[in-house]
C-alpha cells in the first residue's frame, strides 16, 4: 500500500511567454524543466520505498511540469513538501547567482550581499501538489482520485503581494518590480533595460549555457529563405561571392573597408553582384537581397 504524490508547477507558458528573444524563450523553458527535475531528484533522496511514476526513464532532456510519485503510505505529505522545497531551492540557486562573486575560481555570494539578504522573486515558483491515499479499487482509481484533485487544486490559487518601494517595472515580465541596478552577475544586459530577479536569471542562464539559438530574426525568415534556396541556384552566388572576396582580400586588409554587395535575383539564374559603398573601420561585408 502506498500514498500518490501529483505536483505540479503552474504558470509555464505565461513565464516562458515572458520574452524579447528566442534566447529568452529558451532559457524560460530550460528554467520550469530544471525545477521539475529537482523534484524528480528530491524523490530518489527521500528515502527508500519512494519512485517516481511520471516521467517515465528515458523520457528525453526536458522534465515535465506534471510530476507524479509514490511512497509509503503515511508518508506521502512529507515526500510532497519534500519535492516542492528541492525545487524552491533550485529556483532560490538561480537568484543567487546574480550577486555571486567570483573567488578562488569559483563562485560565492559577497560579503556586500549574504544569501539571506539576495532579493527573492514574490509568487515564483507556483508549485501545487495533492497527495492521495491507499485505495482499495486499485491502481487506476488512485490514479484518477489523484489527477482530478490536482485538476481542482489548480484552480485554487495563492498570492504573495509583499510591499514594493519602487514603481518601475520589469520590461521583461512586466509583473514584478525592476532591479535599481543590474546585479554583479547581471548578463546579457540590454541598455536602458530594466529587468526583475526572473528576468536576470534568464539572461544570465542563457549566457552561461553557451550554446548558440537561433535569432528571432532567423527563424521568422527561414520560411523566405528556403524559399529562396529552392528557387535559385546559390552555387553560382557563392562562387562569385568566393572570386570576389579573393580578389579583394588585400585591399579589404590594407583599407579596411566595408563593402556592400546588391545582389540581384530578377529571375532564376539571372544574379549580379557588385561593389555600391565603402565605409572605413569597418571590416565586414552587408548582402542586400532584392527580389
Amino acid at each position: 500500500m502506498y500514498d500518490m504524490v501529483a505536483i505540479a508547477l503552474s504558470g509555464v507558458q505565461r513565464f516562458i511567454s515572458e520574452s524579447r528573444s528566442t534566447a529568452d524563450l529558451r532559457a524560460g523553458s530550460l528554467l520550469m524543466s530544471q525545477l521539475a527535475a529537482a523534484t524528480v531528484t528530491a524523490v530518489g533522496t527521500f528515502g527508500p520505498g519512494a519512485d517516481v511514476i511520471i516521467p517515465g526513464p528515458g523520457s528525453g532532456r526536458g522534465t515535465p511540469n506534471r510530476v507524479v510519485a509514490r511512497t509509503g503510505a503515511g508518508h506521502g505529505r512529507d515526500l510532497a513538501e519534500h519535492m516542492e522545497a528541492e525545487a524552491r531551492q533550485a529556483w532560490r540557486e538561480h537568484e543567487r547567482k546574480l550577486w555571486a562573486k567570483p573567488r578562488n575560481g569559483a563562485e560565492d555570494v559577497g560579503s556586500s550581499h549574504r544569501a539571506e539578504s539576495v532579493p527573492s522573486t514574490a509568487g515564483f515558483p507556483v508549485i501545487q501538489w495533492v497527495v492521495v491515499g491507499p485505495d482499495p479499487a486499485g491502481y487506476a482509481e488512485q490514479w484518477g482520485r489523484a489527477m482530478s484533485a490536482l485538476a481542482a487544486r489548480k484552480r485554487i490559487r495563492s498570492f504573495e503581494v509583499p510591499p514594493v518601494s519602487q514603481s518601475r517595472m520589469c520590461s521583461l515580465t512586466g509583473r514584478w518590480p525592476a532591479l535599481g541596478s543590474p546585479p554583479a552577475g547581471a548578463r546579457n544586459v540590454r541598455r536602458d533595460e530594466a529587468l526583475s530577479v526572473p528576468g536576470h536569471v534568464k539572461r544570465r542562464l542563457s549566457r552561461d549555457a553557451r550554446q548558440g539559438f537561433s535569432s528571432t530574426w532567423s527563424i521568422a525568415t527561414a520560411p523566405f529563405r528556403a524559399g529562396l534556396h529552392a528557387t535559385f541556384d546559390f552555387a553560382i552566388g557563392a562562387s562569385l561571392v568566393a572570386a570576389y572576396e579573393r580578389g579583394q582580400a588585400q585591399a579589404v586588409l590594407l583599407r579596411a573597408v566595408k563593402v556592400t554587395l546588391d545582389v540581384h535575383c530578377a529571375t532564376a539564374g539571372a544574379l549580379a553582384i557588385k561593389p555600391i559603398s565603402s565605409a572605413r573601420n569597418i571590416g565586414f561585408i552587408f548582402f542586400n537581397l532584392d527580389i
